[in-house]
C-alpha cells in the first residue's frame, strides 16, 4: 500500500504505472517460482529418477535372485549325487574299472591323472588324460558309453583320435575325463 502511495505522489503517466505495476508482478512471480515451484518440481524429478532407479536394483536383485536359486538347487543335485559314490570313490579307479568292464584295460598306453582344489570350496577338480591304443571305434564308444552313463558327474572334456599305423583299422584314443570330488 505504501509503495503505491509513493508511486502516485511521483506524478507517473497511467503508461508509466502500468510498466512498474507489470515489472513489480513479475518481480513477484519470479521469485514464487524461484523460492517456491522451482524446489518443489527439482524435488519431484529426483524422487522419480530415485523411484526408477531403485525399481531397476529390485528387477536386478529378483533376477540374481533367480540365478542364486537355480545355483542351489545344481548344488544340492551336485551334493546328492557325490553321496550316491561309494565311499573313497576315485576318478583313476572309475576310469581302471570302466576300461575293465568294457575289455579294454590292456589297450591303455597311459594314465595321467591331476587334481586342483575349487577356489572357496572343500571340492576338487580331478581330470585324467588317457591314450589307448589300437582300439576299435566300437570299444571306444562302448567305453565312452559306460563312463557317461554310469556316473553323471564324469564327463568328457577332450577327446582325440588318431588312425593307428597298422591296416587293421584300429585308432588311437586320447581322452581327458574330469568331475568333482570331495
Amino acid at each position: 500500500m505504501d509503495l503505491i502511495k509513493s508511486l502516485n505522489r511521483l506524478n507517473l503517466t497511467p503508461r508509466e504505472r502500468l510498466g512498474i505495476g507489470a515489472a513489480i508482478g513479475a518481480i513477484f512471480l519470479f521469485l514464487v517460482l524461484k523460492l517456491l515451484i522451482f524446489p518443489f518440481w527439482d524435488a519431484r524429478h529426483r524422487m522419480q529418477r530415485n523411484i526408477s532407479s531403485k525399481q531397476a536394483m529390485v528387477q536386478e536383485m529378483q533376477k540374481l535372485q533367480g540365478e542364486y536359486r537355480i545355483a542351489a538347487d545344481r548344488s544340492k543335485t551336485v551334493s546328492k549325487r557325490m553321496d550316491g559314490r561309494r565311499k573313497g570313490f576315485t576318478l583313476f579307479s572309475f576310469m581302471e574299472d570302466a576300461a575293465g568292464k568294457s575289455g579294454i584295460k590292456s589297450k591303455i598306453a597311459y594314465m595321467k591323472p591331476s587334481v586342483q582344489s575349487i577356489k572357496d570350496s572343500t571340492l576338487k577338480q580331478s581330470s585324467i588324460e588317457m591314450k589307448l591304443e589300437s582300439i576299435t571305434s566300437e570299444e571306444l564308444v562302448d567305453y565312452l558309453y559306460n563312463i557317461e552313463t554310469r556316473d553323471p558327474l564324469i564327463f568328457v572334456r577332450r577327446l582325440s583320435l588318431f588312425k593307428s599305423s597298422g591296416s587293421d583299422g584300429s585308432i588311437q584314443a586320447v581322452l581327458q575325463v574330469e568331475t568333482i570330488e570331495r
